[in-house]
């Protein structure tokens, strides 16, 4: 009975948050833009909800029965400048930084264990944009550019891998 009624106590005193907060900045982004948090229904992506930046900063909040992985997307002001991430949208404090080419995305167990992933992804991502660019010079030789390919599989190899950990 003392450790049913001990156990009753804790569950009341502490427990798994109840709700989310979801704060973060987003590089180049301008006070009075519009972030959005999306959710993919069958095709479509849908907006669940949206924040206005105000001091440089966004904030979500709400409550999540369970985690769900959801996208947070920046739009821009010019075609083809947005940002996006998808992470984990469960209750606790969840802290994002949308960038060009390092997005982090911390604060909960989900996110947490997630960001490592996201890390060697973004060095993989960078390391293809700089082979794809190394490609378009005019001036390789076809032995250059055949180099460069097998080295962009080799990295896309790697990307396939890190997924399947996942």
């Amino acid at each position: 009975f003392f450790m049913l009624a001990a156990a009753a106590v804790m569950a009341a005193c502490g427990g798994a948050p109840k709700e989310y907060t979801v704060s973060g900045t987003v590089e180049g982004a301008q006070d009075g833009e519009t972030v959005y948090l999306r959710v993919r229904e069958g095709r479509q992506m849908v907006n669940l909800d949206s924040a206005v930046i105000a001091n440089g900063k966004f904030t979500f909040k709400g409550q999540q029965d369970t985690a769900r992985s959801i996208q947070l997307l920046y739009p821009g002001q010019e075609a083809g400048k947005g940002l996006s991430l998808n992470f984990y949208l469960e209750n606790g404090q969840i802290n994002i930084a949308l960038t060009q080419n390092n997005d982090k995305v911390t604060g909960t167990p989900l996110n947490d264990r997630y960001q490592p992933y996201r890390d060697q992804l973004s060095l993989l991502n960078a390391e293809r944009k700089q082979l794809v660019e190394q490609s378009n010079d005019s001036t390789l030789t076809e032995e250059q550019v055949n180099a460069l390919r097998d080295k962009f599989y080799a990295c896309m190899d790697r990307t396939d891998s890190l997924e399947k950990v996942i």
